[in-house]
């Protein structure tokens, strides 16, 4: 299965995706000078971010929480439920380009409340990129006669943030920065 993407997609937020990452709800929004503070991030973002992905596609054998794919053997009871049945496993490694890391040190020299609102708003970014590749791996999958999962990441339930090592290891992450 070929994974078909756009070298750099474009990617767009609004203030609900970036309040959502400062932690309002549906019943508590932001006032206006923290909804000035979210736009403004958005736009100075806008004008630096680099969205971009690399991913592999693995065979995969499951057995209960026993994960094995490429070199790796994992342990994961909540991994292993969630790709119960799978025969193939895709690794993706997203980045929205160190630019944007840029702002979010200099905002942080700046003002603490302008630094939060701009790591949400790298964090919407980041979240909406992954959902771009989502949507098209879905896709892809569809015209191959497969079916997606959802998605899983190290840090969730019992897979340790620290696997997220092993993504570097097999993915060509150099290649996008």
């Amino acid at each position: 299965m070929k994974i078909n993407f756009p070298i750099e997609p474009e990617v767009t937020v609004n203030y609900q995706e970036v309040s959502h990452f400062l932690g309002y709800g549906k019943l508590h929004k932001p006032d206006e000078k923290v909804l000035a503070m979210i736009n403004s991030c958005i736009e100075k973002v806008k004008k630096v971010i680099k969205p971009r992905w690399c991913a592999e596609i693995f065979d995969l054998s499951v057995n209960n929480e026993k994960i094995e794919f490429s070199d790796i053997k994992l342990n994961s009871i909540d991994l292993g439920r969630n790709l119960k049945n799978c025969t193939k496993i895709v690794l993706v490694a997203v980045t929205i380009g160190s630019q944007v890391d840029f702002l979010i040190r200099k905002s942080q020299m700046i003002d603490a409340a302008q630094s939060a609102v701009m790591q949400a708003t790298g964090a919407a970014f980041a979240e909406k990129t992954i959902e771009l590749f989502n949507k098209q791996l879905s896709f892809d999958a569809e015209l191959n006669g497969f079916k997606t999962h959802p998605r899983y990441s190290p840090g969730y339930g019992d897979v340790p943030l620290e696997f997220q090592k092993e993504f570097f290891r097999l993915l060509p992450c150099s290649k996008i920065g």
